[in-house]
């Protein structure tokens, strides 16, 4: 068995033949790439390194070696859709890279290890045997999306989904600081379980507009503070559990990441998650895209982006609009309207746009309401409009203004045709569609109605204030 030694310099247009059992050396510095796909060899079936460069290889190559005898961790990249790994000894060998969607045949579950398949989409890998559960999960965590052992059970691996994100936009300020999630409520989900990191980063930092102080953070709190690593980073200390790492961005882009373990649960990471800051500099006013991505155990990746805004938008100043103390046909613009009624049964209609139903005026009472100061809101919408009760008038609902109008307590509002308890002073009847108000809720006195809106409205005490 004889040993034939080449450089990087010799492999373009190179041929080189061995004995049939023969080893090739290679020979050269770990800067070097040996693209053994620029050269034709054949009988040789064993290769050896002298430093931990990367080796390129056809399917076909790579096929004809029984013993990769590496140096201090060579990687090998293999171009074809199936790389058979059976019978084959390595020895320092780092990783086998492939392309997307290859097929990896293999007849010891230790294989995976050799495989890095983190950064591929759709790899598969075929086992001559039978895999546990616990054996297929742990091939999947090496990064396969497809799993087949010779029972023929295919099981696959699903990128993450991230929601409550994309698309988001809100304004920091300069030297202010914001949540990347404002209203908390951003979900991931993934197939199996608990993901394995989060990476959050900024667009390049700008000299132009001021950007290069931005950065993001985390800001913890009482369920979970840092402690330095004795590693890289930070651990994560979750309720005294380690549940993983946290670090800075090297590249200095303003971006921090987050590694978890097998201790953190779907709640912690969604905790976490919800206490990233955006800040900006002093200096900053351009409008800043932050990337939050996701990536499960196996290696899948999911993103989205929220804009930061620079510059805040102007609002749009509601039309008020004011009836008198007769019958008045209101009806509002195509943007906000403040609606004001005033005395008298009137109709109001919001038309588009989020709009304010004002009901500022003398009640009549359960006997008289419906004569002197009932409205009809043709078109309210839960989602979008809002009604405020002006509490000269509707005295047990509590405090607010016009420039600072009060959210209604949730004990106040009732959904049925009669009060069922002394709170109960605000009510819904969703199969007439009557608002009413009953001054001392489940008492002897009758409720008063006020208004007729549209029938089974999702209302909440959400969608009333009080001035």
């Amino acid at each position: 068995m004889a040993t034939r030694t080449i450089t990087v310099d010799q492999l373009a247009g190179g041929n080189f033949v061995g004995g049939g059992d023969d080893t090739l050396f290679l020979s050269g510095d770990w800067r070097q790439i040996f693209d053994l796909t620029k050269a034709n060899f054949s009988g040789f079936t064993k290769i050896v390194t002298d430093a931990s460069f990367t080796i390129k290889m056809t399917n076909a190559q790579f096929s004809s070696i029984s013993i990769f005898q590496g140096t201090t961790n060579n990687s090998i990249q293999v171009d074809g859709p199936v790389i058979d790994l059976r019978g084959k000894q390595f020895t320092d060998i780092w990783g086998i890279r492939s392309q997307d969607n290859a097929t990896f045949y293999a007849d010891n579950v230790n294989a995976i290890y050799r495989v890095n398949a983190y950064q591929n989409i759709g790899d598969t890998f075929k086992y001559f045997g039978s895999l546990s559960e616990d054996q297929r999960n742990e091939v999947h965590d090496q990064g396969f999306d497809v799993v087949v052992d010779q029972t023929m059970k295919e099981t696959r691996n699903f990128a993450p989904v991230l929601q409550g994100l994309n698309g988001d936009q809100q304004f920091v300020g300069p030297g202010k600081a914001g949540l990347i999630d404002a209203g908390s409520d951003a979900i991931i989900t993934d197939d199996r379980g608990p993901i394995a990191g989060i990476w959050v980063s900024l667009a390049s930092p700008n000299p132009m507009d001021g950007s290069m102080n931005d950065y993001v953070r985390i800001v913890p709190d009482d369920k979970f503070y840092f402690a330095k690593s004795t590693f890289y980073g930070f651990d994560i200390i979750y309720n005294d559990v380690n549940i993983g790492s946290y670090s800075k961005d090297s590249y200095f882009n303003g971006g921090i990441s987050f590694s978890f373990n097998k201790s953190a649960t779907s709640e912690m990471v969604h905790h976490i998650l919800h206490r990233v800051e955006y800040v900006r500099g002093d200096a900053s006013r351009a409008d800043k895209l932050v990337k939050i991505e996701v990536i499960d155990r196996g290696g899948l990746r999911t993103s989205a982006t929220v804009v930061m805004k620079g510059v805040e938008e102007p609002k749009e100043i509601p039309v008020r609009i004011d009836g008198g103390k007769g019958k008045d046909v209101l009806t509002g613009t195509a943007g906000q309207d403040q609606i004001y009624g005033g005395y008298g049964n009137d109709k109001l209609t919001g038309g588009a746009g989020a709009d304010v139903f004002v009901f500022n005026s003398k009640l009549g009472t359960s006997k008289t309401d419906r004569k002197v100061n009932f409205d009809t809101i043709t078109d309210f919408s839960p989602v979008d409009d809002a009604i405020w009760l002006d509490n000269r008038y509707f005295t047990k609902l509590g405090k607010g203004t016009e420039s600072a109008p009060g959210s209604l307590n949730k004990k106040f509002f009732y959904m049925g045709s009669e009060a069922k308890a002394k709170s109960h002073y605000l009510l819904y009847n969703k199969k007439t569609g009557i608002l009413s108000y009953d001054q001392d809720g489940s008492g002897a006195k009758a409720a008063v109605e006020i208004a007729k809106m549209g029938k089974n409205l999702k209302l909440s005490t959400g969608d009333f204030f009080v001035i």
